[in-house]
């Protein structure tokens, strides 16, 4: 057993951004409190996680821990974005078919979808498999409602029948389908991709939002100050951060540090309109203000597990330091037990970075936000990845100035 780091945060403010995910932040304030509690007892510390507050209308939380015999505060804060989420989803049915064609007309057309599939099938299954899925599903209403009405002898009401049935089928589908989630993945899909890319405004509003949240902290004595992405909410943090490097708002002296966790940054990236995105990918390689390291795993499917998103995004600076790509590797660090409760819930898999690990490696959730250690103070001094792809297939090579 490794001997413990010495503290070197008493004091850390956390900034959560999620992916696109509907739940409110109590949600993800009660996984924390629950898989937090579990890990400790595994792993032999405490953790005292507070109910969730707000401040100034930011959702918030604290936790306090006892790690190694060393005690930390750590105040949690969220980007909400949960209620855009929430709208973009709360449509007519055909306006996710119409989505649908939109994405594809986006990356098909653009030639992403190819170069993001050679870049890393297994991610691309979980984007393409609702373009099957739910015509499937619409020619199984349609089936049936033929059916239903050729026992109905009104023969010049055939096809309204059968087509009513159809959507009331297809209807009932969106609002049960609790597990393969094919329209939700339409939806996460379209609300990049039907800018091409580009941060959608109302979006972009939410960051200005934690950039200023962000800054006035720099002016509080925090150890840390750690942003935390999670899948989509990945590439917000890169280009928050990278804007604020940009602006000369954060310097080295701030202790601030990204980490990232699932991320799909090329699903992003490789869209033809993706400038700001490139751009701060490409200065977030280079700097040496903010300290990244991203975690993945080859076991989750939704991600792009072990790809530099920096490199293998744009042509990345020679002085390139950072990310350090690291994995979560679910394979060895969940039980074949565990592993077997989470079955092919890909989705839940997917969320697996944020809860406890009953055989836990290098990486913990919990013990990096809410422990004594700096971000790389953990990491630094690894190697990434032994598997760790850094192959460029992007076509688009512009960036927003």
């Amino acid at each position: 057993m490794e001997e413990p780091i010495a503290q070197d945060v008493k004091k850390r403010l956390v900034f959560y951004i999620p992916g696109f995910d509907p739940m409110p932040p109590n949600r993800y304030r009660e996984g924390y409190h629950d898989e937090g509690k579990k890990q400790a007892k595994i792993s032999g510390y405490e953790l005292d996680v507070n109910r969730i507050s707000s401040l100034n209308k930011t959702p918030r939380f604290e936790v306090n821990s006892t790690i190694d015999g060393a005690s930390t505060h750590t105040e949690f804060r969220f980007l909400t974005w949960n209620d855009l989420v929430h709208t973009t989803m709360n449509v007519p049915i055909w306006k996710s078919w119409l989505a649908m064609f939109k994405i594809g007309r986006v990356v098909a057309g653009s030639g992403a979808l190819r170069r993001l599939i050679k870049l890393h099938f297994p991610a691309n299954i979980t984007g393409l498999y609702p373009f099957f899925l739910i015509p499937l599903q619409l020619l199984m209403g349609l089936l049936l409602g033929l059916l239903v009405a050729a026992i109905i002898p009104l023969p010049m009401f055939k096809w309204p029948i059968a087509i009513a049935v159809m959507l009331a089928i297809a209807i009932w589908w969106r609002k049960n389908d609790g597990k393969l989630l094919p329209y939700y993945v339409v939806h996460d899909l379209d609300y990049f991709t039907q800018s091409g890319g580009y941060t959608p405004p109302t979006l972009r509003l939410r960051f200005d939002d934690l950039k200023s949240q962000i800054v006035d902290a720099c002016e509080n004595k925090h150890d840390e100050i750690l942003i935390v992405g999670h899948s989509s909410g990945a590439h917000m943090g890169v280009i928050i951060l990278a804007e604020l490097i940009r602006e000369r708002k954060i310097s080295r002296k701030d202790k601030i540090a990204l980490l990232t966790l699932g991320q799909a940054i090329p699903m992003v990236s490789y869209l033809p309109k993706a400038h700001d995105l490139r751009l701060a990918l490409f200065e977030m390689g280079k700097q040496d203000v903010v300290d990244w390291v991203d975690f993945t795993a080859p076991s989750d499917g939704v991600c792009f597990a072990l790809k530099d998103p920096v490199s293998c995004s744009v042509d990345a600076p020679k002085e390139q330091k950072y990310p350090r790509i690291l994995s979560a590797a679910f394979s060895n660090t969940l039980s074949p037990q565990y592993t077997k409760r989470l079955g092919h819930r890909y989705f839940r898999i997917h969320f697996q970075y944020l809860c406890h690990f009953d055989r836990p490696g290098i990486y913990d959730y919990f013990a990096i936000t809410s422990g004594p250690n700096r971000l790389w103070t953990r990491y630094g001094h690894l190697a990434n990845s032994p598997s760790t792809t850094r192959k460029n297939l992007n076509k688009f090579k512009d960036m927003a100035t």
